[in-house]
C-alpha cells in the first residue's frame, strides 16, 4: 500500500481516538461510521445507533474495509495512538505474556525506550504525586491496553 495513504489513514484513526472514537464500520449501504469507545456496533449496524459520526469524507482512504465489517481503531493505528493518550488515563500493563495485567495510570509514550509505555508507579496518579514526577515515580512497561480494548500493544 502507498505509504502516504497509510500515513493518512493512521493519522485519521489517531485523530478519531483522541476524540473518543474506537470503531469504524462500513454499513450495507457503503457508508462509513466511527463509533465511540464502549459502544461497539453490531454487524449490520446502521446510523440509528448512538455515538457515531459519518466518515464518508474518508471513503477513498478506507477502501479496504468490507461491508458489514467492524474494525477496532486501536488495533489498526498502532503505537501512534499512544502518543496522544491523555496523562492519567487508566490502563492495564505488564512486562510479558506470562504476567497478569496490573492497573496503572498512563504517564506518556516514549518510543525511544525498550519499555515505551510509562505509567505512574504503584497506582499513583497525576493527582496523588505532589511534585513533578521524578524518575522513580514512573515505571516503563512493554505491553499496555486500555480497559475496553481487547488487544494489547507492545512486545507480545
Amino acid at each position: 500500500m502507498n505509504s502516504e495513504l497509510e500515513s493518512t489513514k493512521k493519522g485519521i484513526m489517531a485523530m478519531l481516538c483522541s476524540l473518543g472514537y474506537q470503531f469504524i464500520l462500513r454499513d450495507r449501504d457503503d457508508n462509513l461510521w466511527a463509533y465511540r469507545m464502549g459502544s461497539r456496533p453490531p454487524v449490520g449496524a446502521t446510523r440509528e445507533l448512538n455515538d457515531c459520526v459519518s466518515l464518508n469524507w474518508a471513503r477513498n482512504v478506507f477502501t479496504n474495509i468490507e461491508k458489514d465489517r467492524v474494525i477496532n481503531i486501536f488495533d489498526k493505528a498502532g503505537d501512534m495512538i499512544w502518543a496522544i493518550v491523555p496523562v492519567n488515563t487508566p490502563v492495564f500493563v505488564r512486562h510479558n505474556d506470562k504476567e497478569p495485567w496490573v492497573s496503572r495510570h498512563f504517564y506518556r509514550y516514549n518510543p525511544h525506550s525498550d519499555k515505551p509505555f510509562e505509567c505512574y508507579w504503584q497506582g499513583k496518579s497525576q493527582f496523588t504525586i505532589r511534585e513533578e514526577p521524578r524518575e522513580w515515580h514512573i515505571t516503563g512497561w512493554e505491553q499496555i491496553k486500555l480497559p475496553f480494548s481487547e488487544t494489547p500493544k507492545g512486545d507480545y
